[in-house]
């Protein structure tokens, strides 16, 4: 496990250090690009509308839009300040490629000593022009023999081009043309801003000799962060709208790397010995494993595996008497040099990354010997996800036409009208593909891979160009659908259809495996995938895409926000032919994914119900491509990137990578789940809760270290959940870890074999107490609950059919006894229920006061003065209507929570009233009050919420998280006295009278009770239902004193404990307090009578609390109390005029 087989120490304790000054460090990085960029902007005769026109005008005579081009020019800024921070690192460490030149300055890279100590003009620029030759001279002494892939790649220290085919490099051309863009002033505040950065991090001062080459991937990444902005006159960066935030990309930090990097590894490049220590297997073995990361960024994985496997190769000369062929420091550089050369593979989409990730590695070997390019062929641009196979080639892609075209919702077009795109997609499928297809296969289906290669092209050549045609079907501009390469015409080719060939896999990024790395397939794939993916997801955005053109976007309602795509469309047709092409590029994306493992409809998905051989063994697993275990949620990247990983891996593989917590807990994984715990050997799940900031995404998101061998089956999986340090994976051990067997994992997830947190092994003796005697929530047999599950309306995409309050208000709209709004014409509006207006048996927890979405103002209401106080109302007929509406008595909760809260759960009854989204709702098959009470009783019930916060990984209460909760059955819980007391702390509301008459209807002896009475709406009697509630389900859970006390134990450790309710509370009044008293109580008296008798808090918790009832409670006779119920439910039905039968109540 990790740290058992670690490197060098002091590189650990370096690189941790750092760590604690990264955000210092970025921070600096960022300043020197802004200095550069604010240079540029005063730079004189500069003309920046020329400078967008140079960088902008593509090859093809299109121009680029104005945020492509700005980006371009920010990306060569950042490209200057990364060459500075690489000269630095090189200087320091002594690798001196440019010995063999005759200018001693230039050879030594002492010129960069002689720019900080020359005198600081702002008027002179020989600093600017010498630092131009110096970068044109690294780019011909470290790339010998490149120049014939310059169009191809991102060199970091290549010359600009005015006549790329890429905008960096033009945009670096724009910059390199000026001789007077920076003055010496600039270049030396540069220099000693970033040398500067270092003295502040340790371990020495003003040297990059120790500093951690990930230093230069986190900048860059940090960057990412930052988009270049210009309002008409000047340029600026604006945070938070970069392309790191767009992609979910984020910095790794170098000791989550190394860790889980071992752990994965060591089964590769060690073994254990009869004594069960680690041993270095022989240095043939090492170097045969090849390693690779998919989406690998600027490199941290692939620095990891290299200080891992050169250690392990060091350790494994010394052990097999190897002779040694150098000093010690010598060997450890070559052996450094041959683990990079033979072993490391990686893929990005960004160019400019991926070459980072290259100067990394060669930093990191340390020998200036060797060219920067010399792991060119191993590291390579390219988009992973899409590129096809030789199997899969062989048939024509017919499944590419099924794809939308990204125009149906287009309703706030100007320039284009919605589904336009899409009948002409239509069109061409029904007459021209699907008949050429059909003759193909009736007739001659070899011809399907007819295609032959152009005779001018090599083999390879040929065959790239091939599967990029194949691809580039799936992503066809609309455009030029009259072209496409059809089943007739794809065997013959045109410049036409080779130019948007060419046009799409650049703008795709097309990486097709097989040809790019062929030895590694011809041995059956990778050792090991390691990587830490993109984490979004794969859908359009409006808000992310249309903030770059109007910075208060976010501030809209979505009314307000069509109104504004219409004004950016009316004023430049470019950015509605872009947003039409973003919102494309998803939609052919989700057809690649869920078609392009049976390109010509003849395999199978997961979950689906036929499938077919193509070969046997270990080959038939190799025959069937990406993407099968997909699911049909949302797409989202790290799924993606998980199934090709497993896809990559030869059998026996190890896959190690950083995903979100999803992959355990959501429905939407339930496939990879399977295919990881049926067909690979789930070793390590490893969970961590974000509280200390590894990442920079909100505090309670959840993500995990997973660990898996290839093939065979999961028996048991190691797991831990809830760390909060990185450091955490590097003090692993095994006897630290839980261990759940996979059936274990199906008991208590039978159908999405969802993984339940456990903190403890007393956790899974709790759970497996409870699921074999209870219902689950999902079920729909006889003896279950049969609940049906809504979301009834939509806060945006129904946005239409309510109005806030004031809208009403106008019209004449006031609100009645009932909390209906009604006008002076018997007409009704309903208050539309969200997520803050409910609690645990609250039907009204708070009311709107002002603002809207994020930044609206709620108010707590109090407990003996409820009434509704929403934001929005809807016309009771709309809600009549409406085919998502669950009329009747129904229960509402809150979508919106965390493991981390208080409480998870937040349900209370609610009766014939609209809920939003975020207020999803259930009712019992039995939709009696009693039916309902009884099951609110049950789901905010301490128990239920324990068993609840177990799979519970996310911030949303999905169906399919509660669906496979356990719950009591209905017999068993309605008999109790549980319905009545729920009922007691819920419908205390007067628009709840003629629910209790229902109630009173079903039990006759609540007619010699004062009805106000029952109405608990004091903290003295609330509490004490609720701690009897509490005591009675545990029991009916089957769960003793030792459980419960578990359960609710009040250590603050516990990330998803119940110490955090009534915190503020001297122990003694805590609920968790009480409930354990009156459990034990419960237990010692038994049930029945605890039922019959009751239970009343301790004397003095009750003399702190005050009477059990207000003073009005206590007002009338019985009869008089009834009289008045009965009064207010007439008078409800009459104010609400027709309402009753419009609703249905």
């Amino acid at each position: 496990m990790p740290g058992q087989a670690s490197g060098d120490g002091m590189a650990v304790c370096v690189e941790d250090q750092f760590g604690k000054q990264a955000d210092a460090w970025c921070e600096q990085v960022r300043v020197a690009v802004e200095i550069l960029l604010d240079a540029m902007d005063a730079a004189p005769l500069a003309d920046k509308h020329q400078w967008f026109e140079m960088i902008g005008r593509e090859v093809d005579g299109t121009s680029l839009s104005l945020r492509d081009t700005l980006d371009a020019l920010y990306q060569s800024g950042s490209a200057i300040i990364m060459r500075l921070i690489v000269l630095l690192y090189m200087r320091a460490r002594h690798l001196q490629p440019l010995r063999g030149m005759t200018d001693q300055p230039y050879g030594d890279l002492n010129i960069l000593d002689q720019l900080l100590c020359c005198p600081a003009s702002s008027g002179r620029y020989d600093a600017w022009k010498h630092l131009k030759l110096l970068f044109l001279l690294c780019d011909q002494y470290l790339n010998p023999g490149s120049g014939d892939f310059a169009p191809h790649y991102v060199r970091l220290f290549l010359p600009g081009d005015r006549h790329s085919i890429r905008a960096l490099r033009r945009a670096l051309a724009v910059l390199e043309s000026w001789d007077m863009l920076f003055s010496d002033s600039c270049v030396k505040q540069l220099l000693t801003i970033l040398q500067t950065t270092c003295s502040s991090v340790p371990p020495a001062p003003g040297d990059f000799k120790d500093f951690p080459v990930e230093a230069i991937g986190l900048a860059h990444q940090y960057l990412l962060d930052w988009q270049l902005c210009w309002d008409g006159q000047d340029l600026y960066l604006q945070q938070g709208v970069g392309a790191r935030k767009a992609s979910g990309t984020f910095y790794t930090p170098p000791t989550l790397a190394r860790s889980l990097t071992e752990c994965a590894l060591e089964p590769l490049v060690y073994r254990r010995d009869q004594q069960g220590m680690l041993v270095p297997r022989t240095p043939e073995e090492i170097v045969s494993v090849k390693v690779c990361d998919p989406a690998c960024g600027p490199g941290f994985f692939l620095l990891a595996a290299l200080r891992y496997m050169t250690d392990a190769l060091c350790k494994a000369y010394q052990l097999y008497c190897c002779p040694p062929v150098a000093a010690p420091e010598q060997q450890r550089a070559r052996a450094a040099m041959l683990v990079a050369q033979q072993c490391l593979y990686g893929v990005d989409l960004n160019l400019f990354t991926v070459e980072l990730a290259r100067v990394s590695l060669w930093l990191e070997v340390g020998d200036d010997c060797i060219p920067l390019n010399f792991i060119d062929h191993q590291i390579k641009p390219g988009n992973a996800l899409v590129g096809t196979w030789s199997h899969l080639y062989q048939k024509y892609p017919v499944m590419a036409w099924l794809r939308e075209a990204g125009d149906e919702n287009h309703t706030t077009g100007v320039h284009y009208r919605a589904r336009q795109w899409g009948a002409d997609l239509l069109k061409v499928r029904r007459e021209v593909v699907k008949p050429e297809f059909q003759q193909m296969l009736l007739h001659d289906q070899e011809k399907i891979a007819g295609a032959a290669c152009p005779e001018d092209d090599t083999l390879e050549e040929g065959q790239m160009r091939l599967y990029d045609r194949w691809c580039a079907l799936w992503f066809w501009p609309p455009e030029h659908l009259d072209i496409a390469p059809t089943p007739a015409t794809f065997a013959r080719s045109s410049a036409a259809v080779d130019r948007i060939v060419a046009t799409v896999a650049e703008k795709i990024g097309f990486f097709h495996w097989e040809l790019e790395f062929p030895a590694v397939f011809q041995s059956g794939g990778f050792s090991a995938i390691l990587s830490n993916p993109p984490w979004e997801t794969l859908k359009p955005c409006s808000r992310e895409f249309f903030q770059c053109y109007d910075p208060h976007y976010l501030s809209y309602n979505k009314q307000e926000a069509l109104l504004v795509q219409r004004q950016l469309f009316a004023r430049d047709e470019k950015i509605e032919q872009d947003w039409l092409a973003y919102q494309a590029y998803f939609k052919y994306m989700a057809n690649w994914v869920r078609h392009v493992a049976s390109p010509s409809g003849d395999s199978s998905i997961a979950g689906g119900s036929a499938s077919f051989k193509l070969a046997s063994g270990p080959l038939n697993e190799r025959m069937h491509a990406p993407f099968r275990y997909q699911g049909n949620a949302d797409l989202n990247s790290y799924k993606l990137f998980l199934e090709l990983a497993h896809y990559l891996l030869r059998p026996e593989g190890q896959l190690g990578m950083l995903v979100p917590a999803a992959i355990y807990t959501d429905q939407g994984t339930a496939a990879l789940r399977q295919l990881f715990l049926e067909r690979c050997q789930w070793r390590l799940l490893f969970g961590f809760v974000n509280r200390r900031r590894i990442f920079a995404i909100h505090s309670s998101f959840k993500f995990a270290a997973i660990v898996l061998t290839k093939g065979g089956h999961t028996t048991q999986v190691a797991l831990t959940f809830n760390q909060e340090e990185a450091q955490a994976l590097a003090d692993l051990r095994e006897p630290r870890l839980l261990s759940m067997s996979r059936q274990q994992i199906l008991s208590l997830s039978p159908s999405s074999q969802t993984i339940l947190e456990i903190r403890d092994r007393r956790d899974l003796e709790i759970l497996e107490k409870i699921y074999p005697h209870s219902v689950l929530l999902g079920a729909q047999h006889e003896q279950s609950w049969r609940l049906r599950y809504a979301r009834e309306f939509d806060m945006t995409n129904d946005s239409h059919l309510f109005a806030p309050v004031a809208h009403w208000q106008s019209r004449g709209y006031a609100p009645d006894v009932s909390g209906c709004w009604i006008d002076r014409e018997g007409k009704v509006a309903l208050p539309l229920y969200e997520g803050r207006m409910i609690g645990a048996f609250d039907p009204a927890l708070k009311g709107w006061v002002r603002g809207r979405g994020r930044s609206a103002r709620w108010q707590d209401l109090p407990l003996t003065h409820k009434r509704l106080q929403p934001q929005f109302l809807m016309a009771a007929e709309i809600y009549r209507d409406s085919s998502t509406a669950v009329r009747g008595n129904k229960l509402a909760f809150m979508d919106v929570c965390s493991p981390s809260n208080a409480r998870s759960m937040y349900a209370s009854i609610v009766n014939g009233l609209p809920c939003g989204n975020v207020t999803p709702v259930l009712q019992p098959a039995n939709s009696s009050i009693i039916s309902v009470a009884a099951l609110a009783a049950n789901l905010n019930s301490f128990v239920y919420d324990y068993l609840l916060r177990c799979r519970l990984g996310g911030v949303h209460l999905n169906y399919f998280i509660i669906a496979e909760t356990p719950l009591l059955s209905p017999e068993r819980l309605c008999a109790t006295c549980c319905p009545l007391m729920a009922a007691r702390l819920n419908l205390i509301l007067p628009g709840c009278a003629s629910q209790w008459l229902e109630l009173r209807s079903l039990l006759p002896e609540l007619g010699q009770q004062h009805w106000r009475q029952l109405w608990a709406v004091t903290a003295h009697e609330r509490l004490r239902l609720r701690c009897m509630l509490d005591a009675i389900v545990a029991d009916l859970y089957g769960l003793d004193y030792a459980d419960l006390c578990w359960i609710l134990s009040s250590d603050p450790r516990h990330i998803k404990g119940f110490w955090r309710i009534d915190k503020e509370k001297p122990e003694p009044l805590r609920q968790t307090t009480l409930t354990l008293q009156a459990f034990e109580h419960l237990i010692r008296v038994g049930r029945e009578t605890f039922e019959m008798e009751g239970w009343q808090l301790p004397a003095d918790v009750a003399h702190y609390l005050g009477p059990r009832f207000t003073s009005w409670q206590c007002e009338g006779s019985i009869a008089e109390s009834w009289r008045e119920c009965e009064a207010l439910a007439d008078l409800t039905c009459n104010l609400e005029g027709k309402r009753c039968q419009q609703v249905g109540c």
